[in-house]
């Protein structure tokens, strides 16, 4: 792009709310919302304790337990049987799946959800007769002592009618009660997955902070600020941070934000996260086309 181009998109970028913005301003406007929420008052950024009490113990994986991974994202499902390696202590993979998430890409009840979900649970487990489930899921609602996910509504536009108010895994054990072997479930949010990760990791490193970030199809993240204990947390708080909304927003964000199936929610998920980034970009370049600031064969190109 010569001299000339970069002067005429200057203009457009700004009438269209395309500007650098001052990433240190949003992070502190992000911090006090965060700080907000927890207080009790009002904020954008919505959460709530995990309920989890967790010692590090506990989230070992023990030699010779059969043990069935699944991480349910906003575009991919992925499942895998896992154990120990007795002799190196690393974990061994297979008969690993992956798969679009269900209700990503055409509607489903409830009921179909956690029946495909259980399916896959029985195929992996077919030779075993003790197994435990460990799930990280990328849906939205209130973890549980007993590490169970009372469900929102579904988020990232999964098509799935009816989640909200259901237990996930006493859904899931619903279809797994004729079944003639154990079977022990234990699902928690993608964030809370993420940052307990650390706890077992060789280059683990206390901080009085510790932050579970997820940034895929969606965005969000869970922190805790109790340092770790005698090997134990005292609580995981889980947010929403993708419905933060103390961020000016262009007119190609609310084109996108208005398209959705859920116009006004999780706005900062929509202008950040690996769903909405090529709907971004492609309506961008459509604008840009139509004021002459890109050719056609470009926007060929992207299409």
């Amino acid at each position: 792009m010569n001299k000339t181009e970069m002067i005429s998109a200057k203009p457009f970028m700004q009438h269209y709310g395309i500007d650098i913005v001052d990433v240190n301003k949003v992070a502190k406007s992000f911090a006090n919302e965060l700080i907000k929420a927890k207080k009790g008052e009002t904020s954008s950024v919505c959460f709530g304790p995990s309920n989890l009490m967790i010692d590090a113990d506990s989230l070992l994986i023990k030699e010779n337990l059969d043990l069935i991974a699944i991480d349910i994202g906003g575009t991919n499902f992925k499942a895998a049987k896992c154990k120990m390696n007795s002799a190196d202590k690393s974990i061994e993979f297979s008969n690993v799946e992956i798969f679009k998430t269900p209700g990503s890409d055409f509607d489903l009840s409830s009921e179909q959800f956690f029946k495909i979900i259980s399916n896959e649970i029985l195929e992996l487990s077919k030779d075993i007769k003790e197994v435990s489930v460990g799930i990280s899921a990328g849906l939205k609602g209130e973890s549980t002592s007993d590490r169970d996910l009372l469900l929102d509504e579904a988020c990232k536009e999964l098509r799935i009618s009816s989640l909200a108010g259901c237990y996930f895994n006493k859904s899931l054990k619903r279809n797994l009660l004729p079944v003639e072997k154990f079977i022990n479930i234990k699902t928690v949010n993608d964030t809370t997955a993420a940052l307990l990760s650390n706890l077992t990791s060789d280059n683990y490193i206390e901080y009085d902070l510790h932050i579970g970030v997820v940034l895929g199809t969606g965005f969000n993240l869970c922190f805790t600020d109790n340092s770790r204990n005698d090997c134990s947390y005292e609580d995981i708080f889980v947010t929403e941070a993708g419905c933060f909304n103390k961020i000016s927003r262009g007119y190609i964000d609310n084109l996108i934000d208005i398209d959705s199936e859920l116009p006004g929610d999780h706005v900062f998920e929509k202008m950040i996260s690996g769903k909405y980034i090529p709907k971004l970009v492609n309506k961008c370049i459509e604008i840009a086309k139509e004021n002459g600031l890109i050719s056609s064969s470009i926007t060929s190109y992207f299409n």
